[in-house]
């Protein structure tokens, strides 16, 4: 994490204060729904509240330092800050650049552009257009469902192909993950098992044997078999056909 400072994403659509140094805050119980969430390590939930409090008392403008935030929170294991930003939990406190000065990039306007997105997603909801998920909410839907699908894999693909099924535009995506659900649990085609070659060395043998008895040229038949397996390497077809010229010697020499 480059920037000095970190913040909680999504923050201000959780917590509602008029002002600065809450005595409590907010957390909801869906939060235990919550895919991402439920994949932390216990010590990392903990860290996680611990950082949802600091973010109440400083605005939501963390000094990014794992030892200053330990001490802040009372933690006795080391912060893993990475896993957290990974995982979707927080992010570095962007910074903008003017011509003169560094400016502290706005929390409100970062609120009211996900609000205009959150309002435009409902409107195409309500007109019965499709409405592309979040990884969140791919994540999340797979956990209520049990399907153990990583998320993030379905978002790339389909938004790799531009959210189609087949050569139709998507129109239900929870459809599709169940879907995705259903294709996972069908059973692999076992594979077919490759022949023996000590049988096809025995079918092959006792072949040639059969019609080398029947036929009423002899030295044009061996000729025919010979050109047939020779060259034939799973059967080494060069053996195959000595054994039975050997053995049709054998039999004919008692």
């Amino acid at each position: 994490m480059k920037s000095p400072y970190l913040k909680i994403i999504n923050w201000d659509e959780f917590q509602h204060y008029k002002d600065r140094d809450p005595k409590w805050i907010k957390v909801y119980r869906n939060i235990t729904d919550n895919y991402e969430f439920s994949q932390l390590p216990d010590f990392a939930k903990g860290h996680l509240l611990g950082l949802w409090l600091l973010a109440a008392k400083l605005d939501n403008k963390i000094p990014a330092d794992v030892k200053w935030i330990g001490t802040r929170i009372n933690s006795t294991v080391k912060i893993d800050l990475e896993l957290l930003e990974r995982s979707g939990f927080i992010a570095p406190y962007q910074m903008i650049q003017n011509d003169t000065e560094d400016v502290e990039y706005s929390s409100d306007d970062a609120s009211l552009e996900r609000e205009r997105e959150e309002e435009k997603r409902r409107e195409e909801k309500k007109r019965g257009r499709f409405v592309k998920p979040s990884l969140s909410d791919i994540s999340s839907y797979c956990l209520e469902i049990g399907f153990k699908q990583d998320g993030q894999v379905f978002l790339d693909y389909y938004e790799a192909n531009g959210w189609l099924v087949g050569k139709n535009k998507m129109k239900d995506w929870k459809a599709t993950v169940r879907n995705w659900q259903h294709r996972s649990n069908e059973p692999a085609e076992a594979p077919k098992r490759p022949k023996d070659p000590r049988i096809e060395f025995e079918r092959i043998l006792n072949e040639i044997i059969i019609d080398a008895g029947r036929s009423s040229d002899v030295d044009g038949y061996w000729k025919t078999v010979w050109d047939k397996y020779k060259d034939t390497p799973k059967l080494n077809g060069k053996h195959v056909v000595n054994a039975a010229r050997n053995h049709i010697k054998d039999q004919n020499d008692r």
